[in-house]
């Protein structure tokens, strides 16, 4: 049986209706969110990844929210190093967390385990993303990749 999700990813929202480089992130958002539900409505779930704001500031983590409302699938949103940890976690219920604080996390599928490791963003120091995947392997090793 095949198996489809869908990555989005450097959405670079700002607060509402300020513009980027004379673009309308929101608007394209909006678009791209129109079109996956039109096209795309059989994919199991979406990824997106950051960077999802521009700045990190609270209100364009809303905007985020708001705008991924109409997406009719279930999405996983991870941050990018123009992100700020807290505000997004504080902001997107849709961002997973670990027992440290950090946005990552796993999503174990019938065709296997998906592993989501933070990019480090402006408000946390560098981490070796690589450092952290043998933790999560070890943590999922006993379970079937089915």
């Amino acid at each position: 049986m095949p198996f489809k999700f869908i990555h989005l990813t450097d959405t670079h929202l700002a607060n509402p209706g300020l513009k980027l480089y004379g673009l309308d992130p929101r608007a394209r958002l909006d678009a791209a969110i129109a079109d996956i539900n039109k096209h795309q409505s059989d994919a199991a779930f979406a990824v997106v990844t950051g960077d999802l704001t521009h700045w990190g500031e609270p209100d364009s983590y809303a905007n985020f929210a708001d705008a991924m409302a109409a997406l009719k699938m279930p999405y996983i949103a991870m941050v990018g190093n123009h992100d700020k940890r807290v505000a997004c976690l504080d902001g997107l219920r849709a961002a997973p967390r670990d027992q440290n604080g950090f946005v990552q996390g796993t999503r174990t599928t019938e065709h296997g385990l998906f592993v989501f490791l933070e990019h480090a963003g402006r408000d946390q120091p560098r981490r070796r993303d690589v450092q952290q995947a043998p933790r999560l392997a070890r943590k999922h090793a006993g379970r079937s990749a089915r």
